[in-house]
């Protein structure tokens, strides 16, 4: 009939089959659901063949193809355990675990139970259900919250553990839990981890139940190693339980008193070997007990100093091997309590310093002080100097060393030196020797306690205290501390190069400034340069540099006074014109002093010497050296002493004519003296516009009949011929 209507409609056979699978698909699961169900409370082999052929009856009544009865079948178990797990979700949130255990065995065994009824309706096909049945059962637990999962397999693990054998794995406990594992597609780190702490509370129960009865004898040791193997922990986790419960231990006798007695020293070793403990295992725990007491008692020792004295220590050690601490963890507690002084020091040294920087409105200050000096300076330096004596930081130092906490560390270095040998010409021998050299490391500093910032400023403080200081032995007790105080702040040797060179700059231009303005550096103020520039380890180029630059502000700083006045002074110019030679600055190139001022100083110096008679016919290097120290050209300077000589003789004539005039002789012969030693280094001719031919006659014969007086030097004639010469008669 089937075959007549499906010819009837020209309908395929391969649609039919897809028709009657879409129709009679989901009534054959339902059967499958129900026969599934049924099975899972039963092991009956007649129930099974029974079940099995109404499930192949049911298949053929509802014309359900061959070819899709592994997909059905599948679903069907697919849908059986998503209910079981939903029951047994069911019974954990109402805590009824013996329904649970049932309804997991359900589960578990839906696998083998499908596949054996399915092998009685269709054997042909086994291998493939088998197959779909373990991928649709792997991927059930996808369809659950993995916190629920977890919890129903914690569950299960604690109840199956306390079936008989209790606290046993056996390969069938084993088996069961892997395969639900599976089934609730649990990862191995999940599964992993719900085992443990299924077992570590087990374990740990046992532990603590062998240590309350205080018989720690080999058959409760054997009791606790067997409980591992059977529940098969790893030696880590084991470990880790052991060691916290002889943790519990330590504390509990630690509660009542801080300092452990001999008998406790007995017990607690007992302890460690019922719980086949290795010293190593448990000696962080004594370490991280005692830290609070063996703090609390160094901190006591320090006081307010911070310094311990010399008999405490050896109460310290025994304190250390009472509470059993390591040698390194004592040292570390130790730096802790250091570094905490360190900063309770550095921290009064920063408000000091702040307090002595900050202006006292008390204070009165001159209006003619410096203003680059700093009131209470130590020295002449003019840099900002405070009371080095109360100098917290090197109470800082003080702490560090009178504590050893520094570690030495010598180095050594192979040198050869080539000997001669006595008595043999041309032989040698090399002597191999060896020097040392002792450093130190600073294992507690205060990197990272405080604001870089911070920590520069005061140490750039300190340095400038080291040369400010008012006492020598002062200033020797700061500098033999500065090379430690560095890396105690936590400084790196960049950062200590960094800040000698600020401040060495600053200090060696401050006292260059003040040594130079007396024109020159003694020996005296060449080795206290050298000292600030051994002592602040200073570039020698760099501090050559700053000692140029500081003559040439002093010559230049020279220059600008001679021309802040309206009259150039020649003395003033002559003055600085020799510290520029002494200095070796030159106007022209170091100073940038321009033509024109040169030119004027040049002719200002010139006039000033000829009319003194420091340069005359027989002695005209001076004007050489002046030219050559002003810069200028021999055209310039030529014209320069030209333009001099010209203008002050004819200065000096028209002065000499007005004295005439007056008939005061003494001045005339005065004013014709000046200008014969003008003309004498350079003889020229007077313009005739400047007097009469009769008054320079006159000025002639008046200066003939002054010969005796005139003729001191011998040279009368000479002096005779130039005024004729000059006066052009």
């Amino acid at each position: 009939m089937v075959s007549n209507i499906q010819s009837l409609l020209n309908i395929s056979e391969k649609n039919s089959k897809q028709i009657f699978s879409d129709l009679t698909g989901p009534l054959f699961c339902s059967e499958v659901i129900s026969v599934l169900e049924k099975i899972s409370s039963t092991d009956e082999e007649g129930s099974y063949q029974s079940l099995a052929n109404n499930l192949l009856d049911r298949k053929n009544s509802l014309l359900l193809p061959s070819e899709v009865l592994v997909e059905v079948f599948t679903q069907g178990v697919k849908k059986t355990g998503k209910d079981f797990v939903t029951q047994i979700l069911n019974s954990l949130r109402f805590q009824k675990n013996g329904e649970l255990v049932l309804q997991v065995e359900k589960l578990l065994n839906l696998s083998e139970k499908s596949k054996k009824i399915f092998d009685l309706i269709d054997s042909e096909n086994q291998n493939k259900f088998s197959v779909a049945i373990s991928e649709t059962l792997g991927n059930l637990g996808e369809q659950f919250p993995p916190k629920d999962l977890n919890q129903l397999y914690k569950t299960y693990l604690e109840t199956i553990l306390m079936e008989q054998p209790s606290f046993e794995v056996t390969p069938e406990k084993e088996k069961k839990w892997n395969d639900l594992s599976k089934i609730l597609s649990l990862s191995k780190k999940e599964t992993s981890e719900n085992y443990r702490l299924v077992t570590t509370p087990v374990f740990q129960k046992k532990i603590k139940e062998s240590l309350l009865t205080g018989k720690l004898d080999q058959k409760q040791k054997d009791e606790i190693e067997n409980l591992e193997i059977s529940l098969k922990l790893e030696k880590n986790t084991c470990s880790i339980i052991k060691t916290s419960a002889y943790r519990e231990c330590l504390e509990e006798i630690m509660e009542n008193q801080k300092i452990l007695k001999s008998e406790d020293l007995l017990k607690l070793n007992e302890i460690r070997i019922f719980l086949s403990l290795k010293w190593e295992n448990v000696q962080s725990i004594h370490d991280i007990t005692s830290e609070p007491i063996f703090k609390k008692s160094v901190l006591e020792a320090m006081g307010a100093t911070g310094i311990i004295p010399s008999n405490y220590w050896e109460g310290l050690e025994k304190l250390r091997k009472r509470l059993l601490l390591t040698e390194q963890k004592a040292k570390e507690i130790f730096y802790q309590c250091v570094k905490e002084k360190l900063k309770i020091i550095f921290e009064k040294a920063v408000t000091d310093n702040k307090k002595r920087n900050t202006p006292q409105n008390s204070e009165s200050k001159d209006s003619g002080d410096d203003p680059s000096v700093k009131q209470g300076a130590g020295t002449a330096l003019g840099i900002e100097a405070g009371d080095s004596s109360g100098n917290q930081l090197f109470n800082l130092i003080d702490l560090y060393f009178r504590n050893k906490i520094f570690i030495e560390n010598e180095q050594v270095f192979p040198e050869n030196k080539m000997s001669v040998l006595k008595g043999l010409s041309g032989r040698s021998e090399i002597l191999i020797s060896s020097r040392s050299k002792l450093d130190f490391s600073y294992p507690v500093t205060l990197r990272g306690q405080f604001e870089e910032k911070t920590i520069t400023e005061m140490y750039r403080q300190y340095l400038v205290d080291c040369f400010s200081a008012k006492l020598q032995s002062e200033k020797r007790r700061l500098f033999n501390n500065l090379d430690k105080l560095g890396p105690i702040l936590g400084l790196s040797p960049i950062q200590i190069n960094s800040i000698h060179s600020g401040v060495g700059v600053v200090i060696y231009q401050k006292y260059l400034s003040q040594a130079l303005s007396k024109g020159f550096l003694d020996q005296s103020d060449n080795a206290f340069l050298s000292n600030i520039q051994a002592t602040l380890s200073m570039d020698s180029g760099k501090c050559s540099e700053i000692v140029r630059e500081g003559k040439r502000s002093v010559v230049n700083f020279r220059v600008e006074q001679i021309f802040a006045s309206p009259n150039v002074n020649p003395d003033r110019v002559s003055e600085m014109r020799k510290l520029a030679i002494q200095f070796g600055i030159d106007l022209k190139e170091d100073l940038g002093v321009s033509q024109e001022q040169r030119s004027k100083m040049f002719r200002v110096e010139i006039d000033s010497g000829i009319e003194k008679g420091k340069i005359t016919n027989e002695s005209q290097e001076l004007i050489q050296e002046i030219q050559t120290s002003f810069g200028l050209d021999d055209s310039v300077s030529k014209k320069i002493l030209l333009d001099c000589i010209t203008t002050r003789c004819e200065g000096h004539l028209v002065n000499a004519i007005a004295s005439l005039r007056r008939k005061v002789d003494k001045e005339v012969i005065n004013e014709m003296e000046k200008m014969l030693s003008f003309g004498n280094l350079l003889p020229i001719k007077i313009q005739s516009s400047i007097g009469s031919n009769s008054e320079k006659t006159q000025l002639l014969d008046l200066f003939q009949s002054y010969s005796s007086e005139l003729n001191t030097s011998g040279k009368f004639k000479e002096k005779l011929e130039l005024l004729k010469l000059m006066l052009d008669l």
